[in-house]
């Protein structure tokens, strides 16, 4: 088991987090080609990064 696992750090946490982050930053349009993500989770995290 990785050490992080065993710390109970979970990688869908972070990444989720970094995604905002991200779409705070950068265009729906980027995040696409960058990450590889749908468009339409591209704008539902720009949408949502929009409230916080």
């Amino acid at each position: 088991m990785l050490p992080l696992i065993k710390a109970g750090v979970k990688a869908r946490q972070g990444r989720g987090t970094a995604l905002l982050t991200l779409a705070t930053r950068v265009p729906a349009g980027l995040l696409v080609k960058m990450l590889g993500v749908r468009i339409s989770v591209a704008v539902t995290c720009q949408r949502t990064s929009e409230c916080d």
